[in-house]
Parts: C-alpha cells; structure tokens; sequence
C-alpha cells in the first residue's frame, strides 16, 4: 500500500511538471527520438497542435485509473524515474505505448498498466482535424520500504 502511495503523488508532480516541458516541433528533436523511433510507428505525429489530446474526465482520472491498474509487488528498487510514451490515434484510440528510464522490469508494469486502461482520449487537433499525438508522462517511484 505504501509502495502506491508513494508512486500516486510522484505521478501528480510528474504529470504536473510534463506541461511545463519544452515543446518540441518536430518529433526527431525529441530528447529520446533515436530509442523511440525503433519502439514506435512515428510516421504522421504532430507535435505542434492547436489543442491537446484530452483523458476522459480530466487528468486527475488519469492519474487515479493508472495507479490502481500498476502493480509495482514486483518491483524490489528504491527509486525509479521513467517516461511513459504513447500516441494518441486520430480516432481516439491508444495503441502504441513505450517507456524509457532506469528500471525494465518497472517500466514494463507502467506500460501494462497503461495497456489495460483501455480508454479513449479526445485526440489533438490540428487546423480542425484530429492528429496522432505523441504523449509523454514521467513517473517517478520511490518506495518507503
């Protein structure tokens, strides 16, 4: 129990602190584009758009869906940061989820976790049209064990 306390408020922070990030305009700028480009179907991304990808419910939804779907039993380090990487399809749909970050076995609970949400966002729009958006959350998990 305290192991998901610990990752929930990381999670807050973490997500609050990605929109704050810089902005990239294309997706070959991005900081991990040479590990992505071999994880993901990147063709089409958008990076610049006029409105951002929304989660049903509100980001506060999302944190909670995601920590109750994480299962960090397994997870015996102390401290882990990773990000999470997905995009968000034209058609509201997630299907391409990756992570970076310090910790594999961590980083593949996050991606299940992810996976399993099974929900759909309200994608990006550019010029009025609905665009793939590529989506970065970091997570940070520290455990009180």
């Amino acid at each position: 129990m305290n192991r998901k306390i610990s990752l929930f408020l990381t999670l807050i922070f973490g997500i609050i602190i990605s929109g704050q990030e810089v902005m990239y305009e294309k997706v070959s700028d991005l900081p991990d584009y040479e590990i992505l480009k071999t994880k993901l179907d990147l063709s089409d991304v958008i990076l610049k758009v006029d409105q951002l990808p929304d989660y049903p419910h509100g980001i506060n939804a999302l944190r909670i869906k995601f920590n109750n779907y994480l299962d960090t039993s397994h997870i015996t380090a102390k401290n882990v940061k990773i990000k999470l990487y997905f995009i968000i399809e034209k058609n509201d749909s997630v299907n391409e989820i990756t992570s970076t970050g310090n910790n594999p076995e961590f980083s593949a609970a996050a991606e299940s976790a992810l996976r399993r949400m099974k929900n759909h966002w309200t994608p990006a729009t550019f010029n009025d049209e609905p665009v793939r958006y590529l989506l970065s959350i970091p997570v940070n998990f520290s455990s009180m064990e």
